[in-house]
C-alpha cells in the first residue's frame, strides 16, 4: 500500500473519524489511440505478450 500511495498521492486519505484509509479523488488519463493501434498490432504480430501489453 505505501507503494501505492507513493505513485498516487491523491488516490488514498486517511479518515481520522473511522481511522482508515478511504479512496481520495481518482484522476483518469486520457487514452491515446495511436499507443493502442501500435500495442495492438505488435501484440497481433506476436511481438508482444499479454503480460507486456501496458
Amino acid at each position: 500500500m505505501n507503494r501505492d500511495i507513493g505513485l498516487t498521492p491523491d488516490n488514498l486519505a486517511y479518515n481520522k473519524t473511522a481511522r482508515t484509509n478511504v479512496r481520495g479523488s481518482v484522476k483518469l488519463l486520457e487514452p491515446d489511440p495511436s499507443r493502442s493501434f501500435v500495442q495492438l498490432s505488435l501484440f497481433a504480430d506476436g511481438f508482444l505478450g499479454s503480460r507486456n501489453a501496458t
